[in-house]
């Protein structure tokens, strides 16, 4: 059964019996066997079994065979190849890795302690926007004083700020590129690492983002009190160790998908326009992380108007969203002052919803429904948050993400860039309000770090606070 390795001579031999003695034309084919043995053709012991094999057919099978009917054959659709190649799908250009791409993922990998040239350039540019985040914040303290002062280094922020989104955009281009390339197998081996990179520099993006939209910025105070276990090397880990986020390093790991995918998730500061998005992400996660729409049919903005309103209206520069390619599907809600912030909610939100909600009068036999329930509760003495709880947590948030969400490192970089927004303003700790019973969100908080905070004398048997430190 092996192969034999028959040189193209000897094939001649077989095939034409025109080679002699040593390789010399022969004038008279000759295919006898004693011939091929004689010039020591290595087919030879193969034609020899062959030919002691072989038995002559009858002139009755070879009758049989010629005179039998012929069976009709099905008629075959032929076409030709220049049809066929007609035919293929065209290549889609924006699928295709390009020589920039290339460029920017060895300058992104070069070594582990010496970065490429765009390696090098997102560590300046990210330390230059950061450095320089005051221009904005005093440009509009003194804008109405003084329309000129500072105008142009408020346009060179700007001007580098959108560089450095490009620059992100670049990342994600190669990121997406990657996903469609033919060989599964490199894709495999280059995914976690790119799928790494690209979330870190997106969040670094998105700090920068917050800068342009924050009303009183200053620069962080990074401790650099990370333990030497926590430190990574190559470009990955030195763009991580910009944000000031040195004590919360466990926001930081995570598990690539297994499968390799080329959805993105953007996270960016909140907008105006997001309200009857981030309004409908609530209303969808308010039973316990489930969608609640059909629990409040008939007042859509109620359940929002309770946990997230508050918010967006008295505080909505620490207010962030997580959008995919379909809208927002995520939010961190967070106020930086939480002691401040309840007793705004107190003076100036409350009372709206209380003109917007009035009390439900039924007969005290009569049950109320879950809507009637929140309404009455606008009208009812509020809880008071424990003076221990700001003590060590000053902020507060309030997150929420959809359940088609299973990338679980969207949830961590939004609280990482929440974090970093709260720190560069001074907090060290946060806080969130969770109802008794909420299984599934005190998980999800869990998850991020967050642990219960402990009160003795907490009368409250409806909610419960979880917290962390950073």
């Amino acid at each position: 059964d092996d192969a034999l390795d028959v040189p193209d001579v000897w094939v001649q031999v077989i095939q034409q019996g025109t080679v002699g003695h040593k390789g010399k034309p022969c004038k008279q084919p000759s295919h006898s066997l004693s011939h091929l043995v004689k010039l020591g053709c290595p087919l030879a012991p193969l034609l020899k079994l062959s030919q002691a094999s072989f038995q002559p057919l009858s002139s009755e099978l070879v009758n049989s065979l010629v005179q039998s009917p012929s069976t009709p054959l099905e008629p075959m659709d032929c076409h030709s190849a220049t049809e066929a190649m007609q035919t293929e799908e065209p290549v889609d250009d924006s699928r295709q890795l390009a020589l920039e791409d290339l460029a920017l993922l060895v300058d992104l990998f070069y070594l582990p302690f010496e970065h490429g040239h765009q390696g090098v350039a997102f560590l300046q540019e990210f330390h230059w926007l950061r450095s320089n985040g005051h221009v904005v914040w005093e440009r509009r303290t003194r804008a109405a004083k003084d329309p000129e002062g500072g105008l142009a280094e408020l346009e060179e922020w700007h001007k580098r700020a959108a560089k450095f989104d490009q620059m992100t955009q670049a990342v994600g281009r190669l990121f997406a590129r990657l996903t469609f390339v033919p060989n599964r197998s490199l894709l495999y081996d280059l995914y976690p690492y790119i799928w790494d990179i690209k979330g870190v520099i997106s969040l670094l993006n998105s700090y920068i983002k917050w800068i342009g939209f924050s009303k009183g910025y200053k620069e962080a105070f990074i401790s650099g009190e990370q333990e030497p276990w926590l430190f990574r090397g190559g470009l990955t880990a030195e763009l991580q160790r910009l944000l000031p986020l040195e004590s919360v390093s466990d926001l930081f790991l995570y598990k690539p998908p297994e499968s390799p995918s080329s959805k993105t998730y953007t996270i960016r500061p909140y907008l105006p326009s997001d309200e009857p998005l981030v309004y409908e992400v609530c209303r969808k996660t308010c039973d316990d992380g489930m969608d609640g729409t059909e629990v409040f049919p008939e007042f859509p903005n109620l359940i929002g108007d309770k946990l997230v309103g508050g918010f967006l209206t008295l505080s909505n520069e620490y207010c962030f969203v997580v959008e995919d390619e379909t809208g927002v599907c995520g939010y961190a809600l967070a106020a930086l002052d939480a002691q401040q912030f309840s007793k705004k909610l107190e003076a100036a939100w409350k009372p709206e919803l209380c003109l917007k909600y009035p009390a439900p009068v039924k007969e005290s036999s009569e049950m109320l429904t879950p809507a009637e329930e929140i309404m009455n509760s606008f009208h009812s003495r509020t809880i008071t948050i424990p003076d221990i709880v700001y003590k060590h947590h000053p902020s507060r948030v309030t997150m929420s993400m959809l359940p088609s969400i299973m990338d679980s490192s969207v949830s961590k970089r939004l609280l990482a860039c929440v974090l970093a927004a709260l720190k560069a303003n001074g907090s060290h700790g946060v806080f969130s309000e969770v109802t008794v019973g909420d299984k599934n969100v005190v998980d999800f908080y869990t998850k991020l770090g967050f642990l219960e905070i402990a009160l003795p004398d907490f009368p409250s048997e409806e909610v419960f606070f979880l917290g962390r430190t950073f």
